[in-house]
């Protein structure tokens, strides 16, 4: 006897419940042509208008319009599936065709350090350990977010000619120490990255330095939090003069009473105030570059002995470097005026 096809009405049952199983991306014709192989030998008969479910188990009963419904139903989704997905996928491929590919990204530039060295004034092609343009360069690099370029500086001095190993050390140490007061004017995690990058370069192309610079400990942990007090206000009050109370009370207004503390305490006296490395003058010098560089005119009108040759030169060295960098000129406009009275200093 002749097997019976299903009519719609079964098929949209069957089409149902077997495209979980078939997943999505499967047409309904497969899902039905599946169910009808899996469910044929199953049926002893099938009636125009009730369907026998297989082996006699249950009966299920579906009238015609509901059949069709349902059918239609799912074959309008899945053909809104395979739609969706054929445009997805034709978007995608005409994204990733008519996108350009990414371009590499652009070395860092190289930094001509025997130029900025001739801005600062008798140090031309005459660097020693005491030479204030490095320390200036250091301070700058840091501001100008350059800090994989203090390996490239120190890469720089160690193949000078006339650097024997002690001032080499001592030159280390400078920039290390820069690098560290620097820290709390341009941002921690800035002076975290350019010591990590001085070290990495020192032990690239100093290895001989490692055994004397290894041995270096703490000079700030062993004086009493009093001599810190101590001297942190002292050196606050040698940079404000006159002003310095007036200073104090207007940031303690600001901030509920904290920075003034924060700034006799940690900053000046933990930080600042260590000066076996970097003298009042270098240290006011390098504030005065990072706020340079910055463009935060109101904060950087301190000078400490420096002259005005030196503050002009530092200038025109942080200028120097943002000019070699592709970085607009710092310390233009209004705000920066007091600069013309610098040769007086």
């Amino acid at each position: 006897m002749r097997t019976p096809s299903f009519p719609p009405r079964f098929k949209g049952i069957l089409g149902k419940d077997f495209g979980k199983c078939l997943g999505p991306t499967q047409s309904v014709s497969r899902t039905v042509a599946a169910a009808s192989f899996t469910f044929r030998r199953g049926y002893n008969q099938l009636g125009t208008g009730t369907a026998v479910v297989p082996n006699r188990r249950a009966r299920v009963e579906m009238s015609d319009s509901k059949a069709a419904l349902r059918l239609r139903a799912i074959q309008g989704h899945m053909q809104n599936k395979a739609i969706s997905s054929a445009a997805s996928s034709s978007s995608s491929a005409s994204s990733s065709s008519s996108s350009p590919a990414p371009q590499p990204t652009s070395q860092q530039r190289s930094l001509d350090f025997s130029a900025l060295a001739s801005l600062m004034p008798n140090e031309a092609n005459n660097t020693t350990a005491i030479s204030l343009w490095y320390v200036v360069a250091t301070a700058a690099l840091l501001s100008f977010h350059q800090e994989p370029a203090v390996g490239e500086l120190w890469k720089y001095i160690n193949g000078l000619n006339n650097c024997d190993q002690t001032t080499r050390v001592t030159i280390a140490r400078r920039i290390r120490e820069c690098c560290l007061k620097a820290s709390v004017l341009v941002g921690f995690p800035r002076g975290i990255n350019s010591l990590s990058s001085l070290q990495s370069s020192i032990e690239s192309n100093s290895p001989d330095l490692l055994p004397v610079l290894s041995k270096d400990t703490s000079m700030r942990a062993p004086v009493p939090l009093e001599e810190k007090l101590k001297r942190g206000k002292h050196f606050f009050s040698q940079i404000y003069s006159n002003h310095t109370d007036r200073i104090l009370a207007n940031m303690g207004k600001s901030s509920g009473g904290d920075l003034s503390d924060f700034a006799i305490r940690s900053v000046y006296g933990e930080l600042m105030g260590e000066m076996r490395i970097l003298n009042p003058m270098e240290t006011v010098m390098m504030e005065f570059v990072c706020c340079l560089a910055d463009d935060v005119a109101p904060q950087a009108k301190g000078n400490l002995g420096a002259t005005g040759q030196q503050v002009l030169g530092a200038v025109e060295l942080v200028r120097e470097i943002a000019r070699q960098l592709g970085l607009d000129r710092p310390g233009n406009g209004d705000h920066f005026g007091f600069l013309a009275k610098a040769e007086t200093w």
